[in-house]
């Protein structure tokens, strides 16, 4: 199965959050949802360091696995 980026374009502005339970150190991952079905990734230690984009549907399973225990 073959999915198609987003454009750089749609990474700018993006409305970025991370867990309510992370610690102001900065250490943490910063997640945002982007239009075409796609979630992004980064480091909150670096705003304008690389961004990591996956698919909706991976992201939601990976996330239902650590919920699982499996991870």
């Amino acid at each position: 199965m073959s999915q198609t980026r987003p454009p750089a374009p749609a990474l700018e502005n993006l409305r970025w959050f991370k867990a309510t339970a992370s610690s102001e150190s900065g250490a943490c991952v910063e997640v945002a949802k982007v239009p075409y079905e796609w979630v992004a990734l980064r480091d909150s230690k670096e705003n304008g360091g690389p961004v990591v984009t996956v698919a909706t549907g991976a992201f939601e399973m990976f996330i239902a696995g650590v919920q699982s225990g499996r991870f």
